[in-house]
């Protein structure tokens, strides 16, 4: 998986803005060796939402359970414990 780069021979891309997030182009590799590419958030703008809430999930994690985390300030201390002891 990796970004494009200069190396690659097509110059360096800048991120891209649509409406409410930063992408950038990501080339990854599936289980059966095909590569394909994909836009990938680099950075939210603003806030997000999920059922009609604003949920303001990190642009990366570590985990899959760590990505689900609503990081609105009211929420995202108590959301943090639960991953911790839960």
């Amino acid at each position: 998986m990796g970004v494009i780069t200069k190396d690659e021979g097509i110059g360096a891309l800048p991120d891209i803005y649509t409406t409410g997030a930063f992408l950038y182009p990501l080339k990854y590799t599936d289980n059966e060796g095909a590569t394909f590419w994909t836009w990938a958030v680099s950075e939210f703008d603003g806030d997000c939402f999920y059922g009609g809430e604003v949920f303001n999930p990190p642009e990366s994690a570590t985990a899959l359970k760590k990505l689900v985390v609503n990081t609105t300030a009211e929420n995202y201390v108590r959301e943090e414990e639960e991953l911790t002891n839960g």
